[in-house]
């Protein structure tokens, strides 16, 4: 007779007790474990956050430096993603980010966010409520389209490009109507400026008609001007414009001869002289000519013996047409005759 081998019903019920008891341990770990990984996800996602919401600041600084009235400004969490600034992977999720001014250019964040895992699980790290009203939205209010007229090129008094020497003025004419202030960009670069760049020039007073901004360094000048509203809007840049100034006499002329032979000493040889020293920022032209007045440009002359005996006069101008005063060089120049060698014998 087979011996067959089964369960009875007590060593069953000792293997379901025992599972039971099994499970009962088990479970809270493998939850602790998933916890765990949730926690490491959302920690990892809270850094990234933080990297974003700062490089946002740091992008459009201008934006929040130069409303100096608003006290908080809001920015969609979306906005973050639209501009490449984080990237979403296990969580997501929506809402805004609240900066609010602890001093004139420093912030502090708050994140009014819902997020969520990827499996939809709500994680309750970034949720929070009541958020600040009156603050400035960035993804509306952060530009103004000017009206027609709102805002014209600037005009420079003594041309666009021209070199001049005494101070330029950059005028924005019409009136501030529903404006609160123009600001103005002023670099050594021509490239456009970001319409978040920080301003670099002058402010308007609020709420008055536009007088000037007064350029006054030696250099080129790139000059744009933009607009802010009562609301804190801010306009496109305007149409670039250059104001170029140099109010630096240039120094008298070097004087060089080809032979290095001083002035009023023999030369025994045609020879040129070269006309040069120092540059202006806008650049040198030289002058030269037998009067105390000379008028014909050239960065050299040669001399021959029909020349001696004469004053050389050179004066250096720069491009903003100051001139320096005039040097001098007395020519003495005689060549000996060329002696046939059979008339000697």
């Amino acid at each position: 007779m087979m011996n067959k081998k089964a369960f009875t019903l007590i060593e069953m019920l000792i293997v379901v007790v025992l599972m039971g008891i099994i499970m009962t341990l088990a479970i809270p770990s493998v939850m602790k474990i998933m916890d765990s990984r949730l926690s490491d996800e959302a920690k990892t996602h809270a850094k990234l956050l933080e990297q974003a919401a700062n490089l946002y600041k740091y992008r459009y600084r201008g934006e929040f430096n130069n409303n100096p009235e608003a006290q908080c400004f809001v920015v969609n969490y979306k906005t973050l993603l639209d501009e490449k600034l984080l990237d979403e992977q296990d969580i997501k999720c929506n809402g805004v980010i609240v900066y609010k001014r602890n001093s004139k250019t420093n912030f502090n964040k708050n994140y009014f966010l819902n997020c969520s895992d990827k499996n939809g699980a709500v994680i309750e790290s970034y949720k929070q409520t009541d958020v600040p009203t009156g603050c400035v939205d960035l993804d509306i209010d952060q530009q103004v389209i000017p009206e027609s007229n709102d805002i014209l090129p600037p005009i420079i008094g003594g041309g666009n490009n021209d070199w001049v020497s005494t101070n330029i003025d950059i005028i924005i004419l019409g009136d501030l109507v529903v404006k609160h202030h123009n600001e103005y960009y002023i670099s050594e670069n021509g490239a456009t400026p970001s319409k978040y760049v920080t301003p670099t020039g002058i402010k308007s007073t609020p709420n008055t008609s536009e007088k000037a901004v007064t350029i006054s360094e030696n250099g080129i000048h790139y000059v744009w001007v933009r607009t802010v509203d009562n609301n804190g809007n801010i306009s496109d840049w305007s149409n670039r414009q250059v104001a170029n100034i140099d109010k630096q006499t240039p120094a008298v002329p070097i004087i060089t001869a080809s032979d290095n032979i001083t002035s009023g000493n023999l030369h025994t040889k045609n020879f040129v002289l070269t006309f040069g020293g120092g540059n202006n920022v806008s650049g040198n032209s030289y002058y030269y000519g037998t009067t105390s007045n000379p008028t014909t440009m050239a960065t050299s002359v040669a001399i021959t013996p029909e020349d001696n005996g004469k004053k050389i006069y050179v004066k250096s101008c720069s491009g903003a047409n100051l001139c320096s005063d005039t040097k001098t060089y007395i020519v003495n120049i005689k060549i000996p005759p060329v002696v046939d060698p059979a008339l000697i014998e």
